[in-house]
């Protein structure tokens, strides 16, 4: 066999190894999800007052997506990474982020983080 067919032979052979190992990490990755329909969201302040919110998540193109009722307005929040029980939501407004663990009963229980520039403020999410 010439130099040219081993090359190619062995690239073949890589790549299709490749995209093995990408299919078995994209089904064993994702494991945790976020059930679609409406969600109540509490945040709770350090003086015990909880905010609340409500948002949607539905799917869109295969990927999950959030909207955030505000009043009569959806912001939409597409910046999702799921890795095993857990979920980290990047706002792309308000410079913050959810961290929080899936539950066995589908609930969320985690961190919301906010970065005001000169310090960080963090809030229970339920």
């Amino acid at each position: 066999m010439t130099h040219a067919k081993q090359f190619f032979c062995k690239m073949t052979w890589g790549i299709a190894l490749l995209a093995m190992v990408l299919l078995l990490v994209r089904c064993t990755g994702d494991r945790a999800t976020l059930a679609d329909g409406v969600w109540r969201a509490t945040l709770q302040r350090a003086d015990g007052h909880p905010v609340v919110f409500n948002f949607e998540v539905t799917d869109s193109a295969g990927k999950k997506v959030i909207y955030v009722f505000n009043s009569k307005d959806r912001m939409r929040v597409d910046s999702i990474l799921f890795s095993e029980d857990s979920v980290f939501i990047q706002m792309p407004f308000f410079d913050s982020h959810f961290a929080a663990k899936i539950e066995k009963d589908g609930s969320l229980g985690g961190v919301w983080t906010k970065d005001y520039g000169n310090r960080v403020e963090q809030m229970h999410f339920h």
